[in-house]
């Protein structure tokens, strides 16, 4: 019980360095960290957004599973002569596909008290992809930074 405070620095110091490490491997390095105005609070800041292009309007028929078959049988008095034709028929499923554009931009940086214009970026990608719906509802989003 008495190495209390003893179990709570190594805890704290080992948190603080599993902290760094992650920050180091996202580009937060020691040359960063030397940049940053000591007299002003720091803020790590997160920001990213997305953007949707509709690009085409496809209309796309989808054979179901399933399948019915009708079976239609003629007969006569001469037993020879009969018949049975048989139908199979597939169900379709006409469905309205619409194709986006996707980019998604997100960046990581680091500024000294209010000043946001003059902060560092330290990590951004952007990327894009394809998406398609089969509702014309897509909106682009700007997420409030963290």
């Amino acid at each position: 019980y008495g190495a209390k405070y003893r179990l709570v620095n190594m805890t704290s110091n080992a948190a603080i360095i599993a902290d760094m490490s992650c920050f180091e491997k996202l580009g937060l390095d020691a040359s960063v960290l030397k940049s940053i105005d000591k007299t002003k609070s720091a803020t790590l800041r997160f920001d990213s957004a997305t953007a949707c292009t509709f690009l085409k309007e496809v209309n796309v028929d989808v054979p179901l599973e399933r399948s019915y078959e009708l079976k239609e049988e003629t007969t006569s008095s001469d037993p020879s002569k009969n018949t049975i034709k048989a139908k199979t028929m597939k169900a379709i499923n006409h469905i309205t596909e619409f194709h986006w554009e996707v980019e998604i931009k997100w960046s990581i940086s680091v500024y000294s008290g209010t000043d946001v214009e003059d902060g560092k970026v330290i990590k951004s990608r952007t990327c894009k992809t394809a998406l398609i719906t089969q509702s014309k509802g897509l909106e682009a989003t700007t997420s409030p930074p963290i």
